[in-house]
């Protein structure tokens, strides 16, 4: 297990935890609890000068992310919610996000639904670059991440969050892009797309 202490011995951490990661480059501590069962539920941030940067009922902490940003969760069971936090723990994005993605040249992918729907592309600073208003988006795949809008719509997003391909409604469901093909079902039939 391990802890924190200041440069007087003086122990910050009332919790224990399983690991540390010590971001140098930020001047920053995370803490987390990982479970045996893989599953972290303590998570904490310190500066070097020792100050806590996270509301105690914090129990997640992403990897760090692209630009130095981590993805923070609170609450449990029903009322899990991640949010966006930089280094300083200021916090760039609130917590109504069900689930995320990690970044991934500059967008992650973000749910507000409770049901795993209302999914947007935020960036590092974060902005709502795809409002929160899909059905779904598929993660990124050959630089084009699919999605459907509540609209019942397809279309493929690049990786600046525009849409590059608008394909309406003319299928009734679209998969990734792979090898440079897309597979799709039109009329309960099954075919192929490409970039173009």
């Amino acid at each position: 297990t391990c802890g924190l202490i200041n440069y007087k011995g003086e122990l910050l951490t009332s919790d224990k935890y399983s690991n540390f990661e010590n971001y140098a480059d930020l001047k920053m501590l995370v803490l987390k609890n990982i479970k045996d069962d893989g599953t972290m539920d303590k998570a904490a941030m310190f500066n070097y000068d020792g100050k806590s940067l996270l509301p105690p009922e914090s129990n997640y902490i992403s990897d760090k992310q692209e630009n130095g940003v981590f993805f923070v969760r609170k609450g449990k069971n029903e009322e899990v919610r991640f949010g966006l936090v930089d280094a300083k723990g200021e916090v760039l994005y609130p917590f109504t996000l069900s689930t995320h993605d990690n970044f991934e040249n500059g967008l992650a992918r973000v749910s507000k639904g409770k049901n795993y729907d209302q999914w947007g592309l935020l960036d590092a600073s974060g902005k709502e670059i795809v409002p929160c208003e899909n059905d779904y988006i598929f993660p990124f795949s050959e630089g084009l991440a699919t999605f459907k809008d509540k609209d019942g719509k397809y279309g493929f997003y690049d990786t600046k969050g525009a849409v590059a391909l608008d394909l309406g409604k003319e299928y009734d469901e679209l998969e990734y892009f792979s090898d440079g093909l897309c597979a799709v079902k039109k009329n309960g039939k099954y075919g192929y797309i490409d970039k173009k």
